[in-house]
This record gives structure tokens, C-alpha cells and sequence, in this order.
């Protein structure tokens, strides 16, 4: 994210807003794909880590993040 937006909590408000669409649409849990470095971002919105540890998508090193969403 560019300077200018960090710090304004956009990227919890948006994670927070698919969750509302996924549960709207009948969904029981929400998967992220997470960047290695923003874990936490994600963590923070109550997710953590599934599956087998570390993959690679367009040369980052991302993991793979459910939410439960009741």
C-alpha cells in the first residue's frame, strides 16, 4: 500500500467488508492468500494460518489464512 494510505486501517475495513458480502452470501469461512510480510494484517482480522506453509504467487512468498465467519 502507498504511504499516503498506510495508517488509515483501509485494508482492515476492505477485509472486513468481503466478510460481510461472503456471510450475505451464504459462506461459513473466509480464505486469504497472505503475503509472508502482512501475516499480521490478517492475524489482527481474527484469521490464521492453514494448509502446508509457504507458496509462491508472482514471486512473493505468501500462506494460506482462514476465517471462520459465524
Amino acid at each position: 500500500m502507498r504511504k499516503i494510505a498506510r495508517g488509515k486501517k483501509i485494508a482492515q475495513k476492505l477485509i472486513a467488508e468481503l466478510e460481510v458480502a461472503a456471510k450475505e452470501m451464504g459462506a461459513k469461512e473466509m480464505y486469504a492468500g497472505a503475503q509472508v510480510p502482512v501475516r499480521g494484517l490478517y492475524e489482527k482480522s481474527g484469521y490464521h494460518i492453514t494448509g502446508e506453509g509457504e507458496y509462491l504467487d508472482e514471486g512473493q512468498p505468501h500462506i494460506m489464512m482462514v476465517k471462520g465467519l459465524t
